[in-house]
């Protein structure tokens, strides 16, 4: 019965070890292989600074509107600033979401300063900012196209708003700009 015991114990074993080399045998010539995937890559530049190589920029070249009643240059009841943000998405390979989130709580006290985003944008509210978010797909990447934002400071001249015209000794709005791959999801 011993005899019986041992012979089917290394029977067994015999057939174990065979199965472990077989399987491992498997498992090493199809764990193999070379993965050889492009990867996209984009260059993105803002009024023609590679924003891929740096991360702040400054936007101050407002262009404020000729008025005959205002002294050129600058910002006053009745006048209006401009400033263009030209988004080019050279060498991109990828279709591309932009979202251009603008902080005006510096002009939220004052209703006769208005801001606006001019474009082929959806504004939004998001933590108390205004967001213009767009998108920019391959194809008009392709073709080179570049997309123009407007954005623009109206300053209303009413009568009404004297007093408050008179407090205003500063106006700072701040521009954040967030890139993202388009995936198709809705703005």
């Amino acid at each position: 019965m011993k005899k019986f015991l041992y012979a089917t114990f290394l029977f067994a074993l015999l057939f174990l070890v065979y199965k472990f080399i077989d399987t491992y045998g498997l498992l090493e010539s199809r764990g193999e292989g070379i993965v050889d995937t492009p990867i996209g890559k984009w260059e993105i530049a803002i009024n023609d600074i590679d924003i891929t190589q740096t991360r702040r920029i400054s936007l101050t070249d407002f262009v404020i509107d000729d008025n005959p009643n205002l002294e050129p240059g600058f910002f006053a009841p009745g006048s209006k600033a401009t400033y263009d943000i030209i988004i080019d998405p050279r060498n991109t390979d990828v279709s591309i979401r932009y979202d251009i989130i603008v902080d005006a709580k510096s002009i939220a006290d004052f209703p006769q300063i208005s801001f606006l985003v001019e474009g082929d944008v959806v504004m939004t509210e998001e933590n108390g900012m205004l967001v213009a978010s767009g998108i920019i797909p391959l194809s008009d990447i392709r073709a080179g196209v570049k997309k123009n934002i407007k954005t623009s400071l109206i300053w209303e001249s009413k009568e009404e708003y004297s007093e408050l015209d008179n407090s205003i000794s500063k106006i700072l709005i701040s521009f954040s700009v967030r890139f993202t791959q388009y995936a198709g999801e809705d703005l």
